[in-house]
């Protein structure tokens, strides 16, 4: 006995709409949804206030008449720190110590001659800073070589070495 193929009923896949289309989506008719409640709008409104916010307060911080009172005194403090630390290096018997309070008093006036030049410096202060800090320089130098004649075994290496250019 043949059975013939029109006995058994042949198994059809129903068709699927979501699986007709590209993406794999269903289509949304757009024109239903208005156009502010659509979340990624709200989202570029969002940051569009944040830069607004950040140029307004970049350019209210950043206006020139507060940063120019603030200078000077900034410059003169420098100074008066440097001085302090300058005596303190005078007045230390220790010397690790000493070497700190030359680095400290020469960071503070390198700080200072970043910020404005060495005429402005001395034309706020009264001071020529390029005396100070070869001063200051010659200060670590003799630091450096007194520690190394005092401890021979403490060497110090790369540039900080008495011999790696610090005459």
């Amino acid at each position: 006995m043949q059975r013939s193929s029109s006995h058994y009923p042949v198994p059809t896949i129903p068709h699927n709409h979501y699986q007709s289309s590209s993406n794999n989506y269903p289509s949304i008719n757009q024109s239903t949804i208005p156009w502010w409640k659509e979340t990624h709008v709200w989202y570029a409104i969002g940051g569009l206030c944040i830069v607004i916010i950040m140029i307004v307060l970049s350019k209210w911080s950043n206006s020139n008449e507060t940063n120019a009172i603030n200078i000077p005194s900034k410059i003169k403090k420098l100074i008066d720190q440097a001085k302090q630390y300058n005596q303190l290096a005078h007045q230390d018997s220790k010397l690790i110590l000493k070497l700190i309070h030359c680095d400290y008093a020469l960071c503070l006036a390198e700080t200072a001659r970043t910020m404005v030049s060495d005429q402005e410096i001395e034309k706020m202060t009264g001071i020529n800073i390029q005396e100070i800090v070869t001063y200051l320089q010659n200060c670590q130098t003799s630091c450096i070589r007194r520690i190394n004649q005092e401890a021979p075994n403490m060497k110090f290496d790369g540039i900080m070495n008495v011999g790696a250019g610090w005459n």
